[in-house]
């Protein structure tokens, strides 16, 4: 008995020793203000100073941890705890992912010290460089004149302007772990701040400990003013404050819409694609059809022309929410090569070369009234007259 005490007094002791050799060992995963931003552009995570997030977009946050690399495990058994002061409600989720990311490294040394002349005199391969950040700032030699002019006519140095930028910094393309916060879809016109504390950690207990990240971003779209003309999907929105008279606003080389704003005010929420609808697809094989799809179906008060551009003219339908065609009593104008068809509400439209095969919106099965007593007249299925 005297020797089983004994070694079991032996095993605690070697347990109690081992346990804070562990405990400081462990890797600490956390986010603070010093924490990159980043935005996914085709699929790839790159650095960014933009806080602004569309509806429906997601918005990534450095994870960063006291040692070189973070294992898995650990990773995926952290979690995160939000704590929003203004916003929560357009929020869909905030979790930890490992996603493929540009990661700048560098000494941080000037690549040269000169004048914005001088800059742009250098052999255009240093902006063209893959491995150099500059390229992943200015996608062309153009841009970076335009930004050095910019500084120039400010009177700010051309080294300081650049400070971000102009380092002897390479990117790498890898895997890293960030914390994406997923706001919910939405076309409002509308900006909305979202402010809060992110931490993360195995527990509640243990982020509290580990640092936070001051959260201050704003939900919403790009804004831009009617008589702009080119409606683009990084400015989806479109404000008629002040303007008056008739406005053509226009979308890529697809379509053009005519209409008189005078008194229409507010903001009206016009993204667009020209995504294919696969049941169409898939109903019409021999059919070259191409779509023009209004993602909020925006309505005017005034009835304008819709020009949807097409060199084969053919046939125009109106897209259902349930993918259902309706042929649209449009004309073809031959010298412009488009379809004028007007209307007061932007819906999605499909235009082909032949005519298309319908695909029919379900029908609802008939609910049968359950028989009653005599002299008792049956409820009606929800819908129908009674």
């Amino acid at each position: 008995m005297k020797k089983l005490l004994t070694l079991s007094l032996v095993a605690l002791m070697a347990l109690t020793l081992a346990l804070p050799a562990f405990a400081a060992d462990a890797t600490m995963l956390y986010v603070d203000d010093s924490s990159v931003i980043y935005k996914s552009v085709d699929g790839t995570l790159v650095p960014t100073a933009d806080t602004r997030i569309k509806p429906g977009a997601t918005l990534y946050i450095e994870v960063k941890a006291d040692e070189a690399n973070i294992p898995s495990k650990l990773a995926n058994s952290t979690r995160v705890y939000t704590d929003w002061s203004v916003g929560k409600e357009l929020v869909e989720s905030a979790k930890i992912e490992y996603k493929r990311a540009k990661v700048t490294t560098g000494s941080g040394n000037w690549l040269f010290e000169g004048d914005a002349a001088e800059l742009l005199a250098l052999n255009e391969s240093l902006f063209t460089n893959t491995d150099n950040y500059l390229a992943d700032t200015y996608a062309t030699l153009a841009e970076l004149e335009a930004a050095l002019e910019l500084a120039d006519a400010v009177g700010a140095d051309t080294a300081a302007a650049l400070a971000a930028f102009a380092q002897d910094s390479t990117t790498a393309t890898k895997y890293i772990y960030v914390v994406a916060i997923a706001t919910k879809s939405s076309f409002s016109v509308k900006e909305q701040d979202l402010c809060g504390t992110i931490r993360i950690g195995r527990n509640k207990t243990q982020a509290e400990g580990n640092g936070n990240f001051n959260a201050d971003f704003t939900v919403g779209y790009g804004v831009m003013q009617a008589d702009a003309g080119a409606v683009e999907n990084s400015a989806p929105v479109v404000d008629f404050k002040n303007a008056t008279d008739e406005i053509e606003l226009v979308f890529g080389e697809v379509a053009t819409f005519t209409v008189g704003v005078t008194n229409q005010n507010g903001k009206l929420y016009m993204g667009w694609n020209q995504k294919p609808v696969a049941s169409i697809i898939n109903n019409n094989p021999a059919a070259n059809v191409e779509f023009l799809r209004f993602e909020a179906d925006p309505m005017f008060n005034r009835i304008g022309e819709l020009r949807i551009y097409s060199e084969d003219g053919g046939y125009l339908y109106e897209i259902g929410a349930d993918g259902s065609l309706k042929a649209l009593n449009a004309t073809y104008n031959e010298d412009e090569e488009a379809f004028i068809y007007k209307t007061r509400t932007l819906s999605s439209y499909a235009f082909s070369d032949i005519e298309l095969k319908a695909v029919e919106a379900p029908v609802e099965p008939t609910v049968p009234a359950e028989p009653t007593e005599p002299g008792v007249k049956p409820v009606p299925p929800t819908g129908a007259a009674a």
